[in-house]
């Protein structure tokens, strides 16, 4: 019975030389196209899951209302984080943070531009950040200081612990080494080479200290069991209350950074 398929096929073949291979060809690139699909699915999938406490974690959302529109946006004021903790105890930690921006860094004789954020030191405790050298709880605590990726410390230092040592950013100003973190993973979303200290940008950045003005990022960690879509009713029109010059309505929202 095979034999005879076989036979039946290899004389389809033979008459239907040019058609075989255009089907041949559209099966190759349909199952190429799926494989690839399914791969890229998987990698979604895997973002940000290595966080441990993923499920605590969350992404503030601003809701800027203008007339009929509604404007959902990561811009957020600049003293959200710190106040929503001090203020809401569902909080367990929050931190404001800047948005990617490349920073010229030397040493020596060395120069090169590298990606960094401003971060509070709260960050380090949202998110799984491995260090290798450095106290979490002290890393961004002391103005003008720096914690450096892998990457970056082995460039501008070496096999040497460079904590303690500085590094000048921009030209103008020196930054002290706190620690050092192994480098994100790539199926992290946040993608940067060093964090420095938030409150050195902001001391920069006078305007992100009003409740009228968006601009920084908040991340925060829930305590666990805390009920998130509850939560999320106590700070609906909480910047309102804080400065009722704040502008448009505003409401709070919550998506899980692995979303």
């Amino acid at each position: 019975m095979l034999k005879n398929y076989l036979k039946t096929a290899f004389r389809g073949f033979r008459k239907h030389k040019s058609s075989f291979f255009i089907n041949l060809i559209g099966l190759s690139i349909g199952l190429t196209c799926s494989f690839l699909i399914v791969l890229w699915v998987l990698d979604e999938m895997n973002m940000d899951q290595y966080h441990k406490d993923i499920d605590q974690i969350y992404q503030v959302m601003e809701h800027q209302s203008y007339s009929d529109e509604v404007m959902t946006t990561l811009s957020t004021p600049g003293i959200l984080a710190r106040n929503i903790k001090e203020e809401f105890p569902e909080f367990e930690y929050a931190s404001n943070y800047t948005w990617n921006n490349t920073y010229l860094f030397s040493r020596d004789d060395q120069t090169f531009r590298e990606d960094g954020l401003y971060v509070e030191n709260d960050f380090f405790h949202i998110l799984d950040i491995e260090l290798i050298y450095g106290d979490r709880d002290e890393l961004l605590t002391s103005p003008n200081t720096i914690v450096l990726s892998e990457y970056m410390a082995e460039k501008y230092f070496g096999n040497e612990n460079p904590v303690g040592q500085g590094i000048t950013i921009d030209n103008n100003q020196e930054l002290t080494v706190t620690g050092v973190y192994r480098n994100m993973p790539s199926y992290s979303s946040f993608q940067f080479d060093c964090l420095l200290r938030y409150d050195d940008w902001l001391e920069e950045s006078p305007w992100a200290n009003e409740w009228g003005n968006n601009g920084p990022r908040t991340i925060a960690k829930l305590i666990p069991g805390v009920n998130a879509e509850e939560l999320n009713e106590k700070i609906v029109d909480y910047v309102k209350t804080k400065d009722e010059a704040a502008g448009q309505p505003w409401e709070g929202a919550f998506k899980l950074v692995a979303s």
